[in-house]
């Protein structure tokens, strides 16, 4: 149990050996009586931030310029996340997010892997083959609402059906000038259908477009608005605030994120 609240990580991580660098913030099975609130991680070598496990829940992250992921998950972890933003690095980085429970024979194994987020912004960085909005896979579940995504040439979605035996959803959430992913069919029949209020707006040009350098379109204009999924609080969990509006930041007024960030990395 503590707080984490107006803390900024930067220019962190480092290559300790292959496949095993270190996180901006790696949260070791934290439970949710811990209090994580305006977070930012900018320029990490590895992932901005990593959950192993654990149910510990956030409000008000921001990712700017990962390395590897921006958000990341494995061995479990069942927290919750409202309003987050992640804006890659232009040149490098990977996935907005990377999700597992287990890798190898263990990926399906409880306590499985099961988050809820809600009201996030994703910027990619427009090159590389794995440059993917969100990647689904290794026994993973979870649910996602409000979502935006845009840029990421990869894949707005990559699902790895053999290796997600619950499958994860998105509810009210919309993707822009990206990539649906390798299986785009199986995608939006079962992971990002129009049924749930998904929408895919790939190749239409809207206000919210490519990340340059480190600045981003954070605030939707009139195309970008899509019904949201306002009940969050009742219909879902009472730790999500309800709102009106997809992504991490409704309008000009809603400025959570400025005062205390990096200047300039968004």
């Amino acid at each position: 149990i503590g707080t984490l609240q107006y803390v900024r990580v930067e220019f962190g991580g480092t290559l300790i050996s292959p496949d095993n660098e270190l996180n901006g913030i790696a949260f070791q099975g934290v439970g949710s009586g811990t209090d994580v609130d305006y977070v930012q991680v900018h320029a990490n070598a590895d992932d901005g931030v990593e959950f192993f496990g654990g149910a510990v829940n956030a409000k008000h992250m921001i990712m700017t310029a990962a390395e590897d992921d921006s958000f990341d998950w494995t061995d479990g972890w069942t927290g919750k996340i409202q309003y987050a933003i992640a804006v890659q690095d232009p040149t490098v980085g990977n996935r907005g997010i990377e999700a597992d429970n287990r890798e190898g024979a263990a990926d399906r194994e409880p306590p499985r892997s099961n988050p809820t987020l809600a009201n996030f912004t994703l910027f990619g960085r427009n090159s590389g083959g794995e440059n993917q909005g969100v990647k689904l896979r290794r026994g993973t579940n979870g649910s996602f609402y409000n979502f935006i995504a845009t840029n990421f040439i990869g894949a707005v979605v990559d699902y790895d059906a053999d290796t997600v035996l619950v499958t994860p959803h998105f509810y009210t959430s919309l993707i822009i000038d990206t990539p649906l992913g390798p299986d785009a069919a199986a995608v939006s029949n079962n992971v990002f259908d129009a049924a749930d209020g998904n929408v895919d707006k790939i190749a239409t040009g809207r206000t919210m477009t490519a990340a340059s350098g480190y600045t981003a379109a954070l605030v939707p204009g009139v195309e970008e608005a899509i019904t949201a999924t306002t009940d969050l609080s009742t219909s879902v969990d009472a730790f999500f605030d309800d709102v009106d509006y997809v992504g991490a930041v409704k309008d000009t007024s809603d400025d959570w994120y400025k005062g205390w960030t990096l200047s300039g990395s968004l």
